[in-house]
């Protein structure tokens, strides 16, 4: 089998699985968005044919801010420290996050199935991680601050920390 084979056969397995999605066949490449539990985010997959593999690549929907570089960084080295396939991965230039799982498919096999395992494990992984991941990398000073205007007071009367109470106890239909 070789890549464009293994083209061939994504598409179909994506097909199968209603999925909406844009190729690139001169570049064997795939380009669609997943939906996980924890939110939605790109997601590449490449087929390669030496060896026969498919990469996919799922990507932060968030740019990384200077100031917030380094903790990323620990974030991920420690994440990479506790996954079993693939890694993630920190251009520090255009603050770009992702996470790369390269599925070595095996051709003794059937093909879907494997297909469907690289693309479930990179899916499952990314998703873990999302929600923390989103969380370090938008904690900047700038954000911060918002969150803290945004967010109601700890103490004091209801009136006073932003919350309200209904007048009556009578429900109202709007």
């Amino acid at each position: 089998m070789d890549a464009k084979e293994l083209f061939e056969e994504v598409k179909a397995s994506l097909e199968e699985h209603k999925m909406e999605f844009l190729t690139d066949a001169d570049k064997n490449t795939f380009q669609l968005v997943i939906s996980g539990e924890s939110g939605q985010w790109q997601t590449r997959l490449v087929c390669e044919a030496e060896p026969l593999c498919l990469q996919v690549y799922c990507r932060l929907p968030l740019k990384i801010a200077g100031e917030q570089k380094n903790e990323v960084a620990l974030a991920l080295h420690k994440i990479n420290l506790g996954i079993r396939f693939g890694s993630y991965y920190f251009n520090p230039e255009n603050g770009v996050v992702g996470l790369q799982v390269p599925g070595v498919i095996s051709e003794g096999g059937e093909v879907q199935p494997q297909i469907g395992a690289w693309i479930s494990t990179a899916v499952s992984t990314f998703d873990e991680n999302l929600r923390s991941l989103t969380l370090v990398a938008g904690a900047t000073r700038k954000a911060r601050q918002k969150v803290r205007k945004l967010a109601p007071k700890s103490d004091g009367p209801v009136e006073e920390r932003g919350l309200s109470l209904p007048k009556s106890r009578r429900p109202e239909l709007n």
